[in-house]
């Protein structure tokens, strides 16, 4: 007896959004690949998961959970192995499939995946650290949890409510690992002055939007503080809204000195321009308010 837990592994298809299921499309589409060439390649990756499942299982019998995760981990290193070795071009991946040389995509993705989980847990350990107080608390939250990671098995120890190791996957939390990755970054590049006035005002309100909201106050009125006082904040209404809409200049100027923050702190590209989108979505929440904005902002005096 075996102690192989009951599996459908039908069930599991490639994604047809995914770059691995766009280029088995493309290529069908101009008759390079078979028309069962999806189904030649699932076939493929559910043997390669029976065999990592049976090898990095976590007790005497294999479980449904070991093979769920074996089957996730197969999929992804050959969708990361496929996108490294094509740079990225479709065209190029369908001659990969092609090629038909699976093992070496797979291998290659799995190298990938491991050099990611392993940038995940030495980095994400490192700022939930340096993170003040009660700021950032929910990207805290998910840099301890990757900080628990373990790279060779994709798993993370489990946390109360949890009954299983979580199986972290370097593509789909990869994307939020730089979301919270870059915001942790930009926090702590601030003066560590600024930002412990900053969390003693918080309380629990130190997330993402009011801290942005607190810099974009801090921008517009060239202020040396995170924390204004009431004052500031109705000058702020005064001084920089007209018509209810951010006056123009104040616009450049706040988007352009967050731009050249994120250009110093070398930002991917793509990562600074969602910081850059969050900001604008704050301001546009400002100018929908535009008027009785103190409770807004995280103000000085707010305990007194």
């Amino acid at each position: 007896m075996t102690g192989i837990a009951t599996l459908d592994l039908a069930r599991f298809r490639i994604d047809e959004e995914s770059f691995l299921g766009q280029a088995v499309a493309l290529g069908m589409r101009f008759r390079k690949l078979p028309e069962h060439a999806g189904d030649a390649l699932l076939t493929y990756l559910r043997a390669q998961s029976m065999t990592h499942a049976a090898r990095t299982r976590h007790g005497i019998a294999l479980s449904k959970e070991d093979l769920e995760r074996s089957v996730r981990q197969a999929m992804v290193c050959m969708e990361l192995g496929l996108v490294e070795a094509a740079d990225g071009d479709l065209d190029r991946a369908v001659d990969c499939i092609v090629a038909g040389d699976f093992d070496s995509l797979r291998k290659r993705g799995y190298q990938s995946a491991y050099d990611q989980l392993e940038k995940m847990r030495t980095i994400s350990a490192r700022l939930a650290e340096v993170i003040p107080g009660g700021l950032l608390k929910v990207e805290r939250s998910d840099l301890e949890r990757w900080g628990q990671l373990i790279p060779e098995t994709w798993i993370r120890p489990a946390e109360e409510g949890e009954n299983e190791v979580v199986l972290v996957d370097p593509l789909k939390e990869g994307v939020a690992f730089e979301r919270a990755k870059a915001r942790a970054e930009l926090l702590v590049s601030l003066p560590s002055a600024l930002l412990e006035e900053l969390d003693e005002v918080a309380g629990d309100e130190g997330t993402w939007d009011a801290i942005l909201r607190n810099l974009i106050l801090a921008l517009a009125q060239d202020r040396q503080t995170l924390v204004p006082e009431r004052e500031d904040v109705a000058r702020f209404e005064s001084d920089c809204f007209e018509g209810g809409a951010f006056v123009p200049a104040v616009r450049e100027k706040v988007l352009t000195q967050m731009e050249e923050r994120l250009e110093r702190l070398e930002f991917d590209d793509e990562v600074a321009a969602g910081i850059m989108l969050d900001l604008q979505d704050e301001i546009q929440r400002m100018e929908s308010i535009s008027s009785g904005l103190e409770g807004f902002f995280l103000v000085a005096g707010e305990d007194e």
